[in-house]
């Protein structure tokens, strides 16, 4: 068995500083995504309002006055922008994204205060690779002048402990109501001989991963393999079964039907709800190791999460301080806290409240795991005071 290691932020800060070059959408600044946070700097001194883009909805904007940039969503489809304090800079901005093409901008999401101090933070996931995204940014009310730092980086997700070499063994994965991955890895992999031979893609010398899920009431399930960030492998190759371990019947098989590079998709429809589905996800030919995400889903299931068929409820969030969770049957649960580089900051077993205080406003990623089953959720958690 092995664990991925972790690696921490380090924050650099080029000094590239412009004034007035980035004024309007038709003029944004490419952004370098890199693998950490390193800043380039720039100044809204000389910029006026460009009136590019939707209304606000979030923070203020005051006069308008706005900067613009652009970062590409790199291969894993993952991404992180924030804001940054640069010396007695500007220390309070606002950040829209935007999809599309100037001109046509399609609103994606909006921060104000979710990144450190008085900073502005977004997380994307499962985006389209190659895909651009706009960034505008605004001094809080368009009072202030002066130099701010932005980045653009792959955030670190981190991989489970490999366990899943067999079907007896397969990880059970609780569907949810849009595709958030839990992310694995098939480094120590080996043919396990069970299911069928792939009818799709190659398999190599078949070594596989196996997971596990339950059929939701509506009879409908995605299974979706996803890109994921650290030695990550981009081609996959999923086959489905219905019965149980050493009585597998085959289901259906898929080699590059996700639409993200060459990744696979399933989709189940007249499924008997309850029924368990079994699943293999191999890399293409077997011949990369590497970590990969899975997830599983249907938009009827409700966002209130669910570990052994108990309902968890996770609230307030945003939170200033606390995070309680509803365990009513008093799982046996452990939790984690990471920052989005994939640092591990706090973990303990869950009682029915997380205390924050000790880390800094910004967004964080919550994983709770029941010991007993090792079903998990994961949830993204903003603190903002």
């Amino acid at each position: 068995m092995k664990k991925l290691l972790l690696t921490t932020l380090t924050l650099l800060v080029f000094l590239n500083i412009v004034s007035s070059q980035n004024d309007n959408c038709a003029s944004a600044i490419a952004l370098t995504v890199n693998d950490d946070c390193v800043a380039e700097v720039f100044d809204n001194t000389g910029l006026s309002p460009s009136g590019d883009g939707a209304e606000q909805f979030c923070g203020a904007a005051g006069e308008g006055i706005d900067s613009w940039f652009t970062a590409t969503v790199p291969q894993s489809g993952n991404l992180v922008l924030t804001t940054v304090q640069v010396g007695g800079g500007l220390s309070d901005l606002v950040m829209w994204t935007y999809t599309g093409s100037c001109g046509a901008l399609e609103i994606l999401d909006c921060d104000d205060d979710s990144g450190s101090g008085g900073h502005s933070q977004l997380l994307f996931t499962n985006m389209t690779p190659g895909e651009t995204i706009y960034i505008r940014i605004f001094e809080f009310q368009s009072d202030e002048f002066g130099q701010f730092g932005i980045c653009a980086f792959v955030p670190v997700i981190v991989a489970e402990e490999f366990t899943n070499d067999v079907c007896s063994d397969a990880i059970l994965i609780t569907p949810r109501a849009d595709c958030s991955p839990r992310v694995f890895t098939n480094v120590g992999a080996t043919n396990s001989g069970d299911g069928s031979e792939f009818s799709c893609g190659s398999e190599g010398v078949g070594n596989d991963t196996w997971f596990e899920t339950i059929v939701p009431d509506s009879g409908s399930l995605t299974i979706e393999v996803t890109a994921s960030v650290v030695d990550g492998f981009g081609d996959s190759v999923l086959q489905a079964y219905s019965g149980s371990c050493g009585a597998l019947e085959f289901i259906e098989c898929d080699d590059d039907g996700a639409g993200n590079l060459l990744l696979s998709r399933i989709d189940l429809a007249g499924r008997t709800p309850g029924e368990s589905i079994y699943f293999e996800v191999i890399e293409y030919g077997s011949d990369f190791e590497g970590t990969f995400g899975v997830c599983v889903y249907d938009d009827s299931i409700s966002d209130v999460h669910a570990i052994s068929d108990v309902n968890i409820n996770i609230y307030p969030n945003p939170t200033s301080r606390f995070v309680q969770i509803d365990n009513l049957d008093n799982l046996n649960l452990e939790y984690y806290i990471y920052d989005l580089t994939g640092k591990l900051l706090q973990t303990e077993k869950l009682q029915d409240q997380i205390d924050l205080s000790n880390l800094n406003d910004g967004l964080y990623l919550l994983k709770a795991i029941n010991t007993e089953t090792n079903e998990q959720i994961v949830e993204r958690i903003t603190l903002q005071r």
